[in-house]
């Protein structure tokens, strides 16, 4: 018997492993992480991961370059709006006319509802790509997409994110508030 008892308790000990990562890139800070979290990943795991993490919290991953915004047109009925939900991004051209360049963006609209609650209203999700003209190469082109939406009045927040070889941007636009009454219809 206390053998048995001796073994189960070999068996509940917690052992301890520790390695320096060498792919790490930030070499200035040591963080303990248990081993069920660590993970080798492979880059288009890492990818995933990343644009996952970016639609869940795009603070994180701000740049200034993308732009994502909704904008009230005009009133479609008493109360809804007709509305256009804007992306913009700059895309650096190739050096040479044979080289082309990809990129994938999608947008979200949310809704606010009461208590914190969100409710998406609309997304997209498209993929673009572009070969630089006879004496564009190396320069830089903005892409643009629109897409027309029908809203009803309350507070909204658009995020988009974008991404291609080497490239993930990210945008979390703030709430944008549409008027209750539609007026004049």
């Amino acid at each position: 018997m206390l053998g048995y008892a001796r073994a189960k308790l070999d068996l509940t000990c917690i052992y301890s492993l520790g390695f320096y990562d060498e792919g790490k890139e930030d070499t200035q800070h040591e963080v303990a992480i248990h081993p069920n979290r660590y993970t080798l990943r492979s880059e288009k795991e890492k990818e995933t991961s990343l644009l996952r993490a970016a639609w869940i919290a795009p603070e994180l991953f701000q740049t200034g370059i993308v732009r994502a915004h909704v904008f009230p047109l005009q009133p479609s009925s008493k109360r809804m709006w007709d509305a256009l939900l804007a992306i913009s991004f700059p895309v650096p051209l190739p050096a040479t006319v044979d080289e082309a360049v990809e990129r994938e963006f999608g947008v979200v609209l949310s809704r606010r509802l009461p208590r914190g609650a969100e409710t998406i209203e609309d997304r997209f999700n498209r993929r673009v790509i572009l070969r630089p003209r006879e004496g564009e190469a190396g320069s830089s082109r903005t892409v643009t997409f629109l897409r027309r939406v029908r809203l009803s009045p309350g507070q909204y927040r658009v995020t988009g994110v974008v991404t291609g070889r080497g490239v993930r941007f990210s945008v979390g636009q703030p709430d944008r508030p549409l008027p209750e009454e539609a007026a004049g219809r």
